[in-house]
């Protein structure tokens, strides 16, 4: 009996819930998240998502790269200044178009 060997991908689903007053809305009652553009080398968001640790045990957080015209969710790596996402089954890093 031969044995399949399967490569899995992981998926990440944000969700947002926010409970506002049905008689009474206004703008200010609403909250949202949304991706903010990041630079290597700058200060991570206070509302930045966690996403794990690295080799040191500090934070890894959750972004996006633009990659061939797709966001492609990236591990943000502030201790080592480094942005890292998957394609293709091969990690790459990259220091632009990063949110």
């Amino acid at each position: 009996m031969s044995m399949a060997l399967f490569k899995s991908s992981v998926i990440l689903v944000l969700l947002s819930y926010t409970n506002v007053n049905t008689l009474e809305c206004s703008l200010d009652d609403t909250e949202g998240h949304y991706w903010r553009d990041y630079k290597t080398n700058s200060a991570i968001p206070r509302d930045a998502l966690p996403g794990g640790t690295n080799a040191n045990g500090n934070p890894t957080y959750i972004g996006q790269v633009l990659h061939l015209s797709l966001l492609i969710p990236a591990k943000i790596d502030p201790e080592e200044n480094k942005v890292a996402y998957e394609w293709g089954y091969k990690e790459y890093l990259t220091y632009q178009n990063i949110k």
